[in-house]
Order: structure tokens, then sequence, then C-alpha cells
């Protein structure tokens, strides 16, 4: 899973230092959306507005936004 948020947004920024996703899905990269990474790119270069919402890659797809959240909510109130 990876997860590309916006590093400078306090909400958004603490929202990922609360999860407990490594715990549900194993292995999680949060992704600073104001860094050169390669996620970054990947989606910007498919449209997403960073600048508007985090987004989650999972299973090889994009949640992004409000269905971002949804994903991973679950994922980290303890019924995984």
């Amino acid at each position: 899973m990876v997860i590309v948020y916006d590093g400078e947004c306090p909400f958004c920024r603490n929202y990922v230092r609360l999860m407990e996703l490594r715990k549900a899905v194993g292995n999680v990269d949060l992704v600073n959306a104001r860094t050169p990474h390669p996620a970054v790119s990947k989606l910007v270069e498919l449209g997403y507005d960073l600048n508007e919402g985090m987004a989650a890659i999972y299973g090889g797809k994009v949640y992004y936004g409000s269905d971002a959240v949804v994903l991973l909510s679950p994922m980290t109130n303890g019924r995984g």
C-alpha cells in the first residue's frame, strides 16, 4: 500500500501518523505529495489533484479523497 498525502497539511500529517495500517496490511509507504516520488508523479499523470485530497494505492487501484478515507478507516479501527 502507498499513501500519498499533503505533508504540509496538519490534518493529513496527523491522520497518517495515527494510522495502524501496518497491523492490517503489512508494509505501508507514506509519501509526502510535495516530494519528488514515483507515486506522486504517477498520480499527477493520471490527473489526481493532490492539493485537494490524499490518495491510497492498494491492490493496484487508486483511491482518492473520501474514497481513500473510506478504504483506510476500517483498516485502522481495530476490526481490520
